[in-house]
């Protein structure tokens, strides 16, 4: 399978993102989205929750990861697009040919 990246993001920072297993977590979250839905954290988080059952931190604990750690920077590689303000996500054009969360869940699985 070929993999196209994203123009925006160079590979050393895909690897990066991917290299966070929260990130993986999400991308796979979303993945089970419609390209055209728009997501709130809350939702995001609570679905991490469940996928994360090992982990000790609360719904609202992720939700703040998300909001200020993870979120922004999958925006900034133009992966999602996150409206703080709001706390929406949305997935942006570069995503609608599945090949990064693809890659993202290959990487996952393995």
């Amino acid at each position: 399978m070929e993999y196209a990246l994203p123009t925006s993001c160079e590979p050393d920072m895909l690897f990066e993102i991917l290299a966070d297993p929260r990130r993986r977590h999400l991308i796979a979250v979303l993945r089970g989205y419609d390209r055209t839905d728009r997501v709130f954290v809350d939702t995001l988080s609570s679905r991490l929750a469940a996928r994360e059952k090992a982990t000790s931190e609360t719904t609202d604990e992720i939700a703040l990861t998300l909001h200020h750690q993870h979120l922004p920077r999958l925006d900034e590689a133009e992966l999602i697009r996150y409206e703080p303000t709001s706390k929406m996500v949305e997935f942006t054009d570069i995503t609608d040919d599945q090949s990064v969360i693809d890659f993202a869940t290959v990487i996952e699985d393995y």
